[in-house]
């Protein structure tokens, strides 16, 4: 019973772990474009908190992209499906590959910007901390307990457009970032947002449904992708 539980864990740990590995084979453009933001993010005097958490979440989407691209372009489905895996597992798999990744991809946000700040390029206001990984879960958490179900649904051709689209937007945003925090509404906002109390207990609530919502997801997609036919 044990060597069978045993053997249970380590399928889920190379199911997660195929999926981080392909990740982080995304385009090189996009690692060094979101750790440019996080420079960026070290000389902002407003929100800098905001480039922190978009570059965390370019680099996320982008390794979950290419690695949910690869299994499709190389048919993983349908080799993992003629192998004794449960189909729930593969899914499970698919979460849990994400908030590693999440994860991974804050951790070293953080380390590179403390350690610029050390280096010299001194922060204007912080460094990457723990609330950026927090708020970064959470917009990734709710962004991909609604596209996962899809995802399983409709198959990955379907949200090529959907995809390309998120593509140029994760690219425009930080311009428009830029110029929002420098014009007047900007600046009530930045007024607003440095008195609003409890913001951070704030993002663990939200955190706390994300995290229900995604368990919620996870589940419906088990269901999805257990009816289907390889």
């Amino acid at each position: 019973m044990r060597e069978k539980i045993y053997e249970e864990e380590i399928l889920m740990l190379n199911l997660v772990l195929k999926d981080f590995k392909l990740g982080k084979r995304y385009n090189i453009f996009f690692l060094i474009y979101s750790l440019i933001l996080s420079v960026a993010g070290l000389k902002m005097n407003r929100v800098p908190g905001m480039l922190y958490v978009l570059s965390i979440v370019i680099i996320s989407y982008v390794s979950t992209l290419y690695a949910n691209s690869y299994d499709e372009k190389y048919k993983i489905d349908i080799a993992l499906n003629s192998m004794p895996v449960d189909k729930k597992d593969i899914v499970r798999a698919k979460y849990l590959a994400l908030v590693l990744r999440l994860l991974v991809v804050s951790g070293g946000i953080i380390i590179f910007t403390l350690i610029l700040n050390i280096l010299g390029i001194k922060a204007a206001i912080r460094t990457a901390n723990l609330w950026d990984l927090i708020l970064s879960f959470n917009l990734l958490g709710i962004f991909y307990s609604v596209y996962y179900p899809l995802y399983y649904k409709f198959e990955y051709s379907k949200f090529r457009i959907i995809n390309m689209g998120l593509y140029i937007l994760l690219l425009v945003i930080p311009g428009y970032i830029t110029k929002f925090l420098k014009s007047s509404m900007g600046s009530r906002f930045y007024n607003w947002l440095m008195h609003f109390k409890n913001l951070n207990q704030f993002h663990l609530c939200i955190s706390i449904l994300v995290l229900m919502l995604l368990i919620i997801s996870m589940t419906i997609s088990s269901k999805i992708y257990s009816k289907k036919e390889f």
